[in-house]
């Protein structure tokens, strides 16, 4: 729809949020494949990893703050391991 630069004005930018938010329709197809994108780093992170709780916790605290977001009251506190999914295939087959 339009390239912004450094030569590109205020009023221009605001026009085309305007138009943006007016018709959705318009937006690039880019948007799709970067929320994509977004999506997938945090999900091959979380793959990635055997997490498990820090010694001497059994559970997580899940209880919120108050305040008009959502938050928890403790830190999120886990124990990242990386995970080899080669070598846990190699472990079950010899073990069989």
């Amino acid at each position: 729809m339009f390239a912004g630069g450094t030569g590109t004005s205020a009023s221009a930018m605001e026009w085309a949020m305007s138009e943006l938010m007016t018709n959705p329709k318009v937006m690039s197809p880019g948007y799709n494949y970067g929320l994509a994108s977004m999506e997938l780093t945090p999900a091959q992170l979380l793959h990635s990893f055997d997490w498990s709780l820090p010694d001497g916790m059994d559970q997580v605290d899940m209880s919120e703050a108050p305040g008009l977001g959502v938050r928890r009251k403790t830190p999120l506190l886990l124990c990242a391991t990386p995970y080899y999914a080669f070598a846990a295939a190699a472990a079950s087959s010899s073990s069989s």
